[in-house]
């Protein structure tokens, strides 16, 4: 599925970054095209400097720097996942026409399509089905079926300021932008390879915990059915032990991983708004569409805990496990990261799918 904000067209590349800048972690992957096949090469996970996070432009282009660095990638070509905090993700209607007029009319009249005026964004489309649920994926479809219908659709949109300083930064850092684009969509992207079969399936949610906030999207049937963004993430755990033990936010960090006996009870009552909130969404889908989400998926650092997975499953009576988002990826790894990979995939979900928006 490619939703770009900014997007170069290099369809089929032969090497390719991706780079998910969060807020408190940075995960960025390097893939590497052999014949019909894709290797994972190397990856990278390191905390985001704090000058990133507010905003300093010197800081980000360092960052990337040292990332790239890292990643040891063959390319300078870049693809970039953002966060919630610079980009949004929703479902619409809009008439049928070509993408390309799609993005106009929603620069002329965001409030009426979007419910939110938003002046100076940019926007891209990607169309899901007609209205009445046929499959079209192609503009030159679009065009052919004329302008009478409507057709379901996802947009992504970011501040045109912000993807301007994205860009920047990223040349700045001696790399060249292909694509930006909302991170939301990352885990739709990498679980539509690893596992086609789920996908194609019946409902089942696909839920990344991230920092500060946590993204459920619905599949139905191959179908981008739903998707929202909670108000919840990782920190409020931490920043909770944080208070409640006395202890500094690394310390509480590293707690609430290895999640011992005396810290259970305050992490599983913590859980209980997330579960809350994911339920609520689940109802609303389901009520919607008339049909039963079968099981979640979870990605993220949070998700990487049996315990917070346990707490959410009792409470929202749906099997929730974590996936493996690398699992369609042939693996060219260093024996170091080999021996992680395991640890860390589901910290990977988001720049996967980002690299995935160029296998097609």
């Amino acid at each position: 599925m490619d939703l770009s904000l900014l997007s170069a067209g290099r369809k089929k590349a032969k090497q390719i970054a991706a780079i998910d800048l969060g807020v408190f972690t940075t995960k960025a992957v390097y893939v590497e095209r052999k014949g019909n096949h894709y290797s994972l090469s190397r990856y990278v996970v390191v905390p985001t400097p704090k000058g990133v996070s507010s905003g300093e432009d010197d800081a980000a282009a360092a960052h990337f720097k040292r990332v790239f660095a890292e990643l040891d990638a063959k390319t300078k070509h870049v693809i970039l996942a953002v966060g919630m905090e610079d980009s949004f993700l929703r479902h619409t209607e809009l008439p049928m026409m070509p993408v390309s007029d799609m993005r106009v009319v929603l620069k002329m009249n965001s409030k009426k399509y979007l419910q939110q005026e938003l002046q100076d964004y940019l926007f891209d489309c990607h169309i899901l089905s007609t209205a009445t649920g046929q499959r079209k994926t192609s503009e030159e479809n679009a065009a052919s079926l004329g302008r009478a219908g409507k057709y379901r659709v996802l947009v992504g949109g970011a501040k045109r300021g912000a993807i301007d300083r994205f860009h920047s930064m990223l040349r700045e850092a001696g790399l060249i932008p292909d694509v930006i684009m909302p991170g939301v969509i990352g885990p739709v992207n990498a679980f539509e390879l690893s596992d086609p079969e789920t996908f194609r399936g019946e409902a089942t949610a696909l839920v990344d915990i991230g920092f500060r906030n946590s993204s459920i999207n619905i599949i139905a049937n191959g179908d981008f059915a739903f998707n929202r963004v909670v108000n919840w993430g990782g920190d409020r755990i931490t920043s909770s032990l944080v208070d409640a033990m006395g202890i500094d936010y690394d310390e509480a960090e590293k707690q609430k991983l290895e999640l011992t006996p005396e810290v259970e009870p305050i992490v599983g009552s913590l859980l209980l708004p997330l579960g809350r909130e994911l339920r609520a969404s689940i109802d609303f889908f389901e009520h919607q569409q008339e049909k039963t989400v079968s099981q979640i998926f979870f990605s993220g650092g949070t998700a990487k805990s049996s315990f917070v997975l346990e707490t959410l499953q009792a409470e929202m009576m749906v099997p929730c496990k974590q996936w493996n988002p690398t699992q369609f990826l042939d693996l060219s790894l260093p024996p170091s990261q080999r021996v992680n990979l395991e640890n860390d995939m589901s910290l990977l979900a988001v720049p996967i799918g980002a690299a995935a928006s160029v296998f097609q």
